[in-house]
């Protein structure tokens, strides 16, 4: 029943690429995302989520983005994971317009959880190495990932 949009999502080709010899993504991030006159509307529609959007987010920096649904919250996570692209004005990763970074590596380096979440079955350490599965038996990394973004103490991975 579900085979003709399977095969559909198989044909389907991204609209977002990485651009011949990109760059490499900055390890670690010096001087932070900076959102430049962004303008953002999702492709079909015509009312903006976004309209001249500027701000600085600096590295080990946290912010909480609060507001009504549909008022660019998750918009701002899509286009900082570019997932897509703004339609006016620029992102930029350490100075560096984020167009120019290689999308593998960008996504290599970026996790994030939408509203619609699901929850896994999933042990603490499966659910932190899902970013890095390759990562899964290093138990220190894990272990100091847990501790410096959990903020846990005495829990095991």
């Amino acid at each position: 029943m579900f085979l003709t949009d399977l095969i559909a999502f198989f044909e389907m080709r991204p609209t977002i690429e990485s651009k011949p010899n990109a760059l490499p993504v900055p390890r670690p991030i010096q001087e932070g995302f900076e959102f430049r006159n962004v303008s953002f509307y999702y492709p079909g529609a015509s009312r903006l989520v976004l309209k001249g959007l500027n701000f600085h987010l600096r590295p080990g920096e946290r912010v909480a983005l609060i507001g009504e649904n549909g008022e660019g919250k998750t918009t701002i996570v899509k286009l900082m994971t570019r997932l897509y692209d703004p339609v006016e004005g620029q992102i930029l990763l350490d100075g560096v317009g984020l167009r120019e970074y290689d999308l593998e590596d960008l996504y290599r380096e970026i996790g994030v959880i939408f509203q619609d979440y699901m929850r896994y079955e999933m042990t603490a350490r499966e659910n932190i190495a899902v970013g890095r599965i390759e990562q899964i038996h290093n138990l220190e990394l894990l272990r100091r990932w847990w501790f410096r973004h959990i903020n846990v103490s005495g829990s095991e991975c």
